[in-house]
């Protein structure tokens, strides 16, 4: 028992490292070690999360003046960049280095369609939301940041007009450390604000927040489906997936939510109506 427990603890500490995480067994050969699969870090965007976040990725000025914070201890400056990623994993529940990998070329379409690095299954999504607002001035800051013409990615720091997507000197493993330091900087900043951000609380199924890390997007993304389909197929199209993932999907990835509840319920209520049930 100890032995499968620490196994579980090295796993899931490889799970959030790029270097690792394509290295550890799959959801079968945590079953056949008698292994728990940790559960998904579920978003419910509590109180504007993602409004808040956004906020401090575009105009962090905004939040250091709501906050009253002196002038001379403002350190961060616009990160539209960052705002991109956020928005871009939010509305395709894209994992954080395929995202920072979109190139214009992904969107040429009037759809998103890329393979994803994990697994290679091709998605083929509507641009819808935010995303559909924001890609316009997207492709504008791309061509205005990149300081390379071999770089066609979508989403380029302002630090130096490269791609957050780097490969690593020493061992040539893609990372993104650049991006997750931000994420964290301007993360700490929106978490002034709102406090959940950064771990503090409970959600309102009572559980208590975890930091919201960039990786969470794609939950995130994914219980936004839940809530607005009940077919595993659409989420799963979404998700990347296929039919063979789909009942791991809905226990990994769907937040059940007292709102499915109240749909049950208001179906009920409509049935017994229309069948004439009254006791």
């Amino acid at each position: 028992h100890e032995t499968a427990a620490q196994l579980t603890r090295l796993f899931r500490w490889g799970e959030t490292r790029d270097r690792w995480a394509a290295q550890l067994p799959d959801e079968r050969s945590y079953r056949q070690f008698g292994l728990k699969k940790g559960g998904v870090r579920l978003r419910i965007d509590l109180d504007g999360e993602m409004e808040t976040l956004l906020r401090a990725f575009d105009h962090p000025a905004s939040l250091y003046a709501e906050l009253d914070i002196p002038l001379a201890d403002r350190k961060l400056t616009p990160a539209p960049s960052m705002g991109d990623a956020l928005i871009a994993m939010l509305w395709t529940a894209a994992r954080v280095h395929d995202a920072l990998s979109f190139s214009t070329e992904n969107f040429a379409s009037s759809r998103l369609i890329y393979r994803q690095s994990k697994r290679g299954r091709v998605c083929n999504l509507p641009i819808i939301g935010p995303l559909k607002t924001r890609l316009p001035a997207m492709r504008l800051r791309a061509q205005a940041q990149r300081n390379r013409d071999d770089i066609n990615d979508l989403i380029i720091s302002e630090t130096d007009g490269l791609s957050y997507a780097r490969n690593s000197a020493k061992t040539g493993v893609p990372h993104h450390s650049l991006f997750n330091e931000r994420w964290r900087a301007y993360r700490a900043l929106a978490g002034e604000i709102a406090p959940s951000l950064i771990g503090e609380g409970v959600d309102p199924l009572g559980e208590p927040c975890k930091a919201f890390n960039a990786q969470d997007c794609r939950d995130t993304a994914v219980s936004r489906l839940a809530m607005a389909t009940e077919s595993i197929i659409e989420i799963a199209a979404w998700h990347g997936s296929d039919p063979e993932e789909i009942a791991r999907l809905a226990k990994h990835y769907l937040a059940i939510r007292p709102e499915h509840a109240d749909r049950a319920g208001e179906k009920l209520t409509k049935m017994c109506a229309e069948m004439g049930i009254a006791v």
